[in-house]
């Protein structure tokens, strides 16, 4: 019998296998019989330009992805109903998934400035309320969107989500004080979403030595405990900055110690002329926990200037009100301190002694 190795559909971009092509339009005034089809006599009626020969063939691709990722308009109630359905049939025939994973859920048009049919006026919000729609019909299961540069147009997501992970947000060897505050605006948004979703924060090691290496495991963990609630976050090392190597680029021993829960928020401990480049500033940040103290000195920074750098001459040495020991990256702890002096981008997780 026959066997057939290759299927091809209708070349309708004309990419001619290359990576670059045309959508076509559909003519609805042509297809006459309303089928959503053009027969070769409508076909042959077409205004010009408008080659589609199915309505399908007239949407858009999602940027960056293709023909194999299409954008859907999520305003239609139906389109939140099948949504719901089919993602409730995923998970009754996956039983051992406790729920999905939505990426790119940022809320922003992806086509800004290209004309459709449907209105996108209220996009993000219709996005939210499809992935409400959602996470509805799969309870106890839920969604966990990727909101990551979405920003406030990510909001409806974030409220009908529930939880949500912010990729590659914490970068603390990169990170001016600017970007800090920043950072700390949208971890505060997003707890304080409808629905109280989960924050899953994910980090990257920019400026670093790569993820094993200790000075960057550190100021990743405390850049995290000085944002963190001690009931609705969670922090991730360097998940999506390499997903496919081996657990030990995700994680650092120092994560185990326990320093309890946070007395309150996070507050600036110390700020001042950098000494490496008296034209920036730096500032140091603090958080008193139950057990310990967390410290975290992003890059020096000036507005119209920049950030500063990492450099061994940044270092500034600050009193700590007390005794502590330092914890390692490996997990273990130092001798009694009282003060601890930290450069740029480096941050420091203590014990009271």
């Amino acid at each position: 019998a026959a066997q057939v190795k290759s299927v091809f559909g209708r070349d309708y971009v004309r990419a001619a296998g290359g990576q670059s092509g045309v959508i076509p339009a559909f003519d609805y005034a042509a297809d006459r019989d309303g089928d959503g089809y053009l027969t070769d006599a409508e076909y042959a009626t077409r205004a010009a330009g408008k080659d589609a020969r199915f309505v399908s063939e007239s949407r858009l691709f999602y940027p960056y992805y293709g023909q194999m990722r299409f954008v859907t308009d999520p305003s239609g109630p139906a389109v939140r109903r099948w949504a719901a359905d089919y993602h409730t049939r995923l998970l009754a025939a996956n039983p051992l998934a406790d729920g999905l994973f939505l990426d790119n859920a940022t809320g922003n048009l992806p086509f800004a400035g290209t004309p459709v049919l449907e209105s996108t006026a209220s996009y993000a919000t219709d996005s939210g309320a499809l992935v409400e729609a959602v996470n509805r019909a799969i309870a106890p299961k839920w969604v966990l969107a990727n909101t990551a540069g979405g920003r406030t147009t990510a909001d409806p997501i974030a409220a009908g989500s529930a939880a949500v992970i912010e990729e590659f947000l914490l970068r603390p060897l990169a990170h001016g004080w600017a970007d800090f505050g920043d950072t700390a605006a949208l971890v505060a948004a997003r707890l304080a979403a409808d629905g109280s979703p989960y924050v899953v924060l994910d980090s990257r090691t920019d400026g670093g030595d790569g993820p094993l290496d200790p000075r960057t495991q550190i100021a990743t963990l405390a850049y995290y405990y000085l944002l963190a609630d001690p009931e609705r976050t969670l922090l991730m090392f360097y998940g999506g900055e390499n997903p496919s190597s081996s657990w030990a680029g995700h994680w650092s021993p120092a994560a185990a110690v326990d320093v309890g829960r946070p007395t309150g928020a996070y507050r600036t401990l110390a700020t001042g002329a950098d000494p490496f480049s008296p034209s920036l500033t730096y500032k140091v940040f603090a958080r008193d926990y139950s057990d310990g103290l967390v410290l975290y000195k992003p890059l020096s920074y000036a507005q119209g200037v920049g950030n500063g750098t990492t450099a061994d001459q940044t270092a500034t040495t600050h009193q700590l009100g007390g005794n502590y020991r330092r914890v390692n990256a490996d997990g273990t702890r130092g001798p009694v301190v009282s003060s601890v002096t930290l450069r740029n981008g480096e941050g420091a997780v203590f014990v009271r002694a």
